[in-house]
This record gives structure tokens, C-alpha cells and sequence, in this order.
């Protein structure tokens, strides 16, 4: 079992998974999250690129081009530490882990959305 303690990151774990200023800025990242309002979203070439970061990656992009940091007044460096602290909780399994819920995120916002 995790404990939060366990998982907190630090300020280098942040920035070797935001490498730019904003999410999504990276020319690596924008091609694939530009499909992100598609079905056919491909999570697995999205986890290749990000390392392993596919959860923090869709759920910042989101808040991002929804700006819901700005609406609901939401602290962005604050957000991204507890997002990498959420995929970091999860275990490393076949199924129900980070890829399973990036892909969950992405395509509820779709069926939310379209």
C-alpha cells in the first residue's frame, strides 16, 4: 500500500515532467493532445512520449484549454504537484493503473463534451 507521504514529489519530479512553461507546449505533446477531443485518442502513444506521465499530462491539459485554473481559481503549480501525487498512487498493474484512468479522463471528457 501507498501512503501520500510516500508519494509526494518534489520540486525535481515536477519539472521533469512539465518541461515547458505550459502543459502541451512541447511540440512532442502538442500533435497527440491536439486529438485529445477525438475517440480514436491514443492513451499508449501519449504514455511513450510522456515516460510514463500520460495521467498528469491529460488531466493538466485539460484544465488548461478549459482554463480552469483561471474559473475556479485554482493555484497551477498546486494542482500539478497534487496531480503527479494522484498518478503516483496508483499501482502498477495490468489493468486498473495511471493509463487506464488517463484513458478514462480523456474519453469522459469526450462523451462530456461531444
Amino acid at each position: 500500500d501507498k501512503y501520500i507521504y510516500d508519494v509526494v514529489p518534489d520540486d525535481e519530479d515536477i519539472e521533469k515532467i512539465f518541461v515547458c512553461e505550459e502543459v502541451g507546449d512541447d511540440v512532442r505533446y502538442v500533435n497527440i493532445l491536439s486529438q485529445i477531443e477525438n475517440l480514436d485518442f491514443n492513451v499508449f502513444e501519449l504514455k511513450s512520449v510522456s515516460i510514463g506521465n500520460e495521467l498528469v499530462l491529460i488531466i493538466n491539459h485539460l484544465m488548461e484549454v478549459n482554463m480552469f485554473y483561471q474559473k475556479l481559481n485554482i493555484l497551477k503549480d498546486k494542482f500539478r504537484k497534487y496531480s503527479v501525487i494522484i498518478q503516483k498512487m496508483y499501482n502498477p498493474v495490468s489493468y486498473h493503473n495511471k493509463t487506464h484512468a488517463a484513458d478514462v479522463t480523456q474519453t469522459s471528457y469526450y462523451f462530456l463534451t461531444y
